[in-house]
């Protein structure tokens, strides 16, 4: 039988905020349409340095690219189904206390 793989740890508060950080500044690379100067081999590239920063800071194991696509196409699914959930209270009406979901400073600058 083959042996179990092992499960890597979370990622941590401050290897999240690097790649927020890092995903950040170089956005229209990754995300941009691609031109004559802007191809497919210069994103993967990119993808691979911010794997490098994520990696930089993580005391606990270090991660490939695919990991960090994976984690960072998470991250924006869950903060646009909180800021989707916030915008549809803010039109409810009804009386109590407000039930907005805060949303933390890096989800802010994913959103």
């Amino acid at each position: 039988m083959d042996a179990k793989k092992q499960r890597k740890a979370n990622f941590s508060d401050v290897e999240v905020e690097v790649l927020v950080d890092a995903v950040g500044t170089s956005y229209k690379v990754l995300y941009g349409k691609f031109s004559p100067c802007l191809t497919n081999n210069m994103k993967t590239i990119t993808w691979e340095s911010v794997t490098e920063k994520v990696n930089a800071v993580s005391l606990q194991c270090t991660r490939g690219v695919v990991e960090v696509k994976k984690k960072w196409q998470d991250m924006q699914y869950a903060v646009k189904k909180k800021e989707a959930q916030r915008k549809k209270n803010l039109t409810q009406t009804g009386g109590g206390p407000s039930q907005l979901p805060m949303l933390k400073p890096w989800e802010e600058k994913v959103c």
